[in-house]
């Protein structure tokens, strides 16, 4: 039978379409202007050294969850190996970004965020960096309970073992 039932899938792919905008990834570092006397050589350069540096990380129980009530995606159980290595991304590369814009810092909401998640803020440019960070794969602009089962089911049978985060991408 069809891949969504007896949809014609158009739900599915209009839920999905969020997402898709920006492609199927994980960030480690929120996206960031480059300071200034930086440019792109001298990032490139920096992440094949950080990759040479840094063993890849294994990522358990990956599956679906719902994030903060607003969305769907494809998470795993925290663990250290896995923190050790987005916080090491976060920092490593600071010197690389230049300050925040009070227009980008405003569109974080820092009223709406923790102490924490503000100081996070001022520091590395995004909220949810080292014990605020969560590793996630967004599936969804939509939570609507539907789709979330839907979306478990479709990862049960293609993720059943430990993924391995053993790439970065620079984009």
């Amino acid at each position: 039978g069809p891949v969504f039932g007896a949809s014609d899938g158009s739900d599915h792919r209009q839920r999905a379409a969020f997402p898709r905008h920006y492609g199927f990834h994980a960030t480690l570092k929120a996206p960031f202007e480059l300071a200034e006397g930086v440019d792109e050589t001298h990032l490139k350069a920096a992440l094949e050294r950080f990759c040479e540096q840094h063993r890849p990380v294994d990522l358990p129980g990956l599956g679906v969850q719902q994030v903060q009530e607003r969305f769907l995606a494809l998470t795993c159980r925290r663990h250290d190996a896995l923190q050790d290595l987005a916080f090491a991304v976060v920092s490593d590369f600071e010197s690389y970004r230049a300050p925040l814009s009070a227009s980008d810092r405003a569109r974080r909401k820092p009223e709406q965020l923790s102490t924490v998640e503000r100081m996070n803020l001022d520091r590395f440019g995004y909220p949810f960096v080292g014990e605020a960070f969560a590793f996630h794969m967004t599936l969804s602009g939509s939570a609507e309970p539907s789709f979330l089962a839907f979306l478990e089911d479709l990862f049960a049978q293609t993720v059943n073992r430990p993924e391995r985060l053993d790439y970065l991408g620079l984009f």
